[in-house]
Parts: structure tokens; C-alpha cells; sequence
């Protein structure tokens, strides 16, 4: 169970947020994007602050965060490259946009307080390099979300190989790449290998 304290969210997406999070253990509460307002509603480290970076963020709400140790998520209608990378070196650990639905908002949460980073997937983050082959456009969400080892065996099921046949190529068991797909199916939420697949060619389109 955790506390959210969302700031700078107009009424709409607050109280659309605190209906999502009914179905869970989690409570929210709604602050203003300013130092006063954050403290006021703060109640623990524990907590995730999820700010509108929108509206833009004040060096003093960013230090007051990083001095309590919070947990720190930004929303946004889009984010840069520059402001994903900037962002993640100030630790935060979810970035997020307002389009998210039901199940990526929980997913995002639980790995924020998991104190993994969270980047929504269709955040666009592709370092224009048309050198590159398209099977590695993908974004950098899910980069994120997957070990590399992982993230090949995504990549050799998107090519249509079996588990024995992935076994093979990256000379390792096949109980093994049993356990990896298992691992990536449960991280990028999706039931089978076709779900996990559509979304990794989701990603290369996005990217």
C-alpha cells in the first residue's frame, strides 16, 4: 500500500486517477505545484509524488524532493529526448503521460515503488540514427523494463523462433528461455508471446 500525492493535475484527472486506484491498496491526494502545497500533503519517504512537468518544476520543489528521499514520477503531455534523459539523471523514477490507461497507470505505480524506473512506452526516445537496423529502434521504455538478455529473446521471438531454436542461438537451456519469456511476458503485461510480440513491433513503429 502506498500514498500518491499528484501535483499540478487539473480536478478531471485527479478524480479519474483516484477511481483507478479504488481497485487497489493505494490512496491519492491532490496538492498544488508548490513547495507549500507538497508538504502539506507529503505524509512519508514512502510516498510517489507525481507532478505535472508541464507546468514546469522549481528547483526548490526539486531539491525539497530529493532532500525527503520521495519517490518522484513526472506527467506530461510529451516528453523530449533531452527532458527524459535530464530527468532520469535527477532520479526520477517514472516519467508518464496523461493518455496512460488503467493498467499502464498501476503498472507504472507498482514499479515506481518498486524503486525501478517507469518510462511510459509510447514516450518517443529514438536517437535518430538511420544507420541503425529497425529490429534496434526500440524505445527506450522498454529497453528499460528488460534485462539484455531478456531483450534478445523478445527480439528472436519476434522473428518467429521457438524456445529450443532461441536455445540454440544464444547457447544457453532451454528451461532458461523458458524463465526469460515468462520474465518478459510479466513485465511488458501482456498474456502470450503474440501480445509481447505486437508490442515490441509497436514499440519499433513508435520509434
Amino acid at each position: 500500500m502506498g500514498h500518491i500525492v499528484l501535483a499540478g493535475c487539473n480536478h478531471i484527472y485527479s478524480e479519474g486517477l483516484k477511481i483507478i486506484l479504488a481497485q487497489t491498496e493505494h490512496t491519492l491526494s491532490s496538492a498544488d505545484l508548490t513547495l507549500e502545497s507538497l508538504k502539506e500533503n507529503v505524509k512519508g519517504a514512502q510516498d510517489i509524488v507525481l507532478l505535472n512537468s508541464d507546468k514546469g518544476i522549481t528547483d526548490e520543489i526539486k531539491a525539497y524532493l530529493k532532500a525527503e528521499d520521495l519517490i518522484v514520477g513526472y506527467i506530461a503531455s510529451k516528453f523530449s529526448k533531452a527532458e527524459i534523459d535530464s530527468s532520469i539523471e535527477d532520479g526520477v523514477k517514472g516519467l508518464l503521460t496523461f493518455n496512460m490507461d488503467t493498467l499502464g497507470l498501476n503498472f507504472a505505480i507498482s514499479t515506481m515503488m518498486e524503486n525501478r524506473i517507469f518510462v511510459d512506452p509510447y514516450i518517443d526516445y529514438f536517437t535518430v540514427n538511420h544507420q541503425e537496423s529497425a529490429a534496434d529502434n526500440i524505445s527506450y521504455a522498454m529497453q528499460l523494463r528488460l534485462t539484455s538478455r531478456e531483450y534478445e529473446v523478445l527480439k528472436l521471438m519476434a522473428k518467429g523462433q521457438k524456445n529450443n531454436e532461441i536455445s540454440k542461438e544464444l547457447n544457453i537451456k532451454e528451461n532458461t528461455v523458458k524463465n526469460h519469456v515468462s520474465s518478459v511476458l510479466k513485465k511488458l503485461n501482456v498474456h502470450n508471446r503474440v501480445e509481447a510480440v505486437l508490442t515490441f513491433q509497436n514499440h519499433q513503429k513508435i520509434s
